[in-house]
Formats: structure tokens, C-alpha cells, sequence
């Protein structure tokens, strides 16, 4: 999770960057300014590589959060697979066109098929814990998954309106959508490690003994009644 912060703040940096190159290296007069905001550098595509990194260790994290709760049963995650993967080649395609300096053709698909992904697994990891244990027994970490998720999705939204729409606020819209990569996926281990310890966690017998939210050991095999521990949050 880690490297999700470093791309972003890479990210950051590139962006700085560039603004300063259009504002104090070519700041002469407002129509050299403007002549360097449209005349991307080409070290400006690395934001590019940034943001596809970006998405791919967010979606693989999801992923592997819903492979851990659904007990390591690979024919759960297929799909999300799938879409990761083939966002992952609208990402590759979006970093050519960048390159090549063509038009955006693949941003409208590319952001519509990130929301896939991580509504998939959040609905899915939820519908695991219901059905484990009912809300009353994992509301917190429900709580933490639906808050983590809504904010990655309202992101990602705003920043596909606003590009169908075509205003200003794209550009506000999309440092919001970039920054929240990084941050959205990591706001539930942010979350756990300010939670209280409490009694959350459950024995074999289905009890609750003592620990806290961070230990919470989730029934993934009804049948056999093994238990996941720490692994979701990894």
C-alpha cells in the first residue's frame, strides 16, 4: 500500500512540475503561458503510467481482499479479473495515445469499467460477512468497506461527468480522482489502526472473546469452520 502512496505523490510532483513549467519558465506573457499548458512534455506522460499503476494496485487489492474472505475460491474473483484486465489494456492504450499525442478515445471507456471492479468485490466481500455473520457481528467492517468503496466510485464519477461534460471542474474533478487512488484503497487500514480495541473476535464455537477490530478472525468455510486471520487487511 505503500507504493500506492509514492506513485500519487510522484504523480503529484510530475503535475507540479508541468504547472510550473507553464507559469515561471514560460510565464513571459498570458499567450506563452497558455502555448505551454497545450504543449504537453514528454515527460509529461508519465502521469499516465502513474495513474494505470495506480489502478491496477487498487483493483488487484480489492481482489485480493474478496479471494481471502470467499476462503481462497478462485471462481469467485474471475470476473473482477477479467475487468482488471482488460482496464488494464484501456490503460496501456491511453498511455500510446498519450505518447502519439492523439485524442482521448479510451478515457470514457476506461473510467466507466474502473467502477466495475471495485463495486464487485465490495458487494461481494459485504454479501460474505452477512451471510457469515449477520451485520450486527462485522457492522464496523462493513462500515469501513462501503465508506472506502463510496468514496473511490463518487471520485470516479465526478471525474467521468465532468468530462462528458466538458467544463472546468474536469480538472479539479480529475486531481480529486487521482489522489483518491491512493488514498481510497488504504482508508480501511487507516481506519483500523485508530479503532478501539473491542470484542470482535470469534472462536470456533461462534462466541466473541476479546480483541480487536484489526484481529477479527471472518468464517470463510462454513463447513469446516476455518477462519481467516489478518489477511483482509494485508
Amino acid at each position: 500500500m505503500t507504493l500506492l502512496f509514492v506513485l500519487t505523490t510522484a504523480d503529484l510532483a510530475v503535475y507540479w512540475a508541468y504547472v510550473r513549467h507553464a507559469f515561471i519558465v514560460n510565464g513571459d506573457s498570458p499567450e506563452s503561458i497558455v502555448a505551454a499548458l497545450n504543449g504537453y512534455p514528454n515527460w509529461f506522460v508519465a502521469t499516465n503510467a502513474f495513474e494505470a499503476v495506480n489502478v491496477l494496485l487498487a483493483d488487484c487489492i480489492s481482489i485480493w481482499r474478496t479471494f481471502v474472505i470467499w476462503g481462497r475460491k478462485w471462481k469467485v474473483i474471475i470476473l473482477p479479473i477479467i475487468f482488471t484486465i482488460v482496464t488494464l489494456g484501456m490503460s496501456i492504450a491511453e498511455l500510446i495515445e498519450a505518447v502519439s499525442r492523439a485524442s482521448n478515445s479510451f478515457l470514457i471507456p476506461f473510467w466507466s469499467l474502473m467502477l466495475a471492479t471495485p463495486i464487485f468485490c465490495t458487494a461481494s466481500i459485504i454479501y460474505r460477512l452477512v451471510k457469515a455473520g449477520g451485520m450486527r457481528s462485522y457492522a464496523k467492517i462493513i462500515e469501513i468497506l462501503v465508506e472506502s468503496a463510496a468514496l473511490y466510485c463518487f471520485a470516479t464519477l465526478f471525474a467521468l461527468i465532468s468530462y462528458l461534460v466538458l467544463g472546468p471542474a474536469f480538472e479539479y474533478a480529475f486531481a480529486f480522482w487521482k489522489a483518491c487512488t491512493g488514498i481510497a484503497p488504504t482508508l480501511i487500514v487507516a481506519c483500523i489502526s485508530k479503532s478501539r480495541p473491542r470484542d470482535t473476535e470469534i472462536d470456533q464455537e461462534g462466541q466473541h472473546s476479546s480483541g480487536n477490530i484489526s484481529r477479527t478472525k471472518i468464517p470463510v468455510y462454513t463447513e469446516t469452520r476455518t477462519y481467516v486471520d489478518q489477511d483482509f487487511f494485508s
